[in-house]
């Protein structure tokens, strides 16, 4: 028992400031003490993570924290969403030797390590008393750390477009944590009206618009844009499938070799005139 007591007596000495170092003060009272920094050719991405932070704390103290432009000296404490190949520009930035120092606490080896393990949509948190980073892997990265930020720990949640859960609060704390999380599939797509129609939605639960990742016209049922039958029926109808004794329009045979050919061709052009999309489906009606 004098064991027992004399820890729990330990424990009672441990004077506040002691607890208050362990958390991120990000409003007190109502009053903002950050500023949201992006960089200054940052893409639309990361300006709507800045957007969606700064508007849902709006929603939960009543106040607005800044958006800055640039990384620059800020009189406030910081909020970095920055992708993970501005980092470099970030440290070498001109800023206060205060600042600098500041910066310096979030790169450690476990934040290096964590880093090299970024892929696209991945995002790493680090959160010190004067500076947070939500640090970008590429695409959605930023948005979904923000996202991770107002679920995880400060309990907001969004049940469908028009349903959200704002818990109201004059301060809002954050624990000091150094976290990674990434996407176990690349792409996630639902469909529905409340996911193809709402783009806040879709951020919220980590979903793809089928726009965004599948070259335009090539997402499903695509057969009839590789060949087309009102090009090619009439006059090589043995590039479509056979069914019973008769050729059908909405079905290709696989087995004809000029199909194959000509599906190529296709796929070639589309592809060149849509670089920047990774993905092409090949599929029947």
């Amino acid at each position: 028992m004098a064991i027992k007591y004399y820890v729990f007596i330990f424990f009672l000495s441990i004077p506040l400031p002691f607890f208050a170092q362990n958390k991120t003060v990000v409003v007190k009272n109502g009053v903002p003490q950050f500023s949201i920094i992006v960089p200054v050719d940052s893409a639309a991405i990361e300006r709507r993570a800045a957007v969606l932070l700064q508007s849902t704390i709006k929603k939960m103290a009543g106040c607005e924290l800044n958006i800055l432009n640039g990384i620059q000296s800020s009189t406030q404490k910081s909020i970095y969403i920055i992708p993970s190949s501005s980092i470099n520009e970030l440290i070498n930035s001109e800023k206060t030797v205060l600042q600098t120092n500041q910066l310096k606490k979030h790169f450690n080896v476990d934040f290096e390590s964590k880093r090299k393990l970024l892929i696209e949509d991945a995002f790493l948190i680090s959160t010190q008393a004067d500076n947070i980073l939500i640090v970008s892997g590429g695409k959605k990265g930023s948005i979904y750390g923000v996202v991770h930020l107002l679920e995880k720990y400060l309990g907001c949640r969004m049940y469908a477009p028009n349903e959200e859960l704002i818990p109201q609060r004059a301060t809002i704390t954050l624990p000091l944590l150094c976290e990674l999380e990434k996407p176990v599939n690349t792409i996630r797509i639902v469909n529905g009206d409340m996911t193809q129609q709402n783009q806040q939605y879709r951020d919220w639960h980590r979903l793809n618009d089928h726009n965004e990742e599948f070259a335009k016209g090539f997402y499903v049922h695509t057969f009839n844009r590789l060949v087309p039958w009102e090009t090619y029926f009439e006059k090589h109808p043995e590039y479509f499938a056979l069914m019973g004794n008769k050729r059908i329009i909405d079905q290709l045979c696989l087995t004809n070799p000029d199909v194959y050919d000509l599906t190529v061709k296709t796929l070639n052009e589309e592809m060149t005139k849509q670089p920047e999309k990774k993905i092409v489906v090949c599929k029947s009606s």
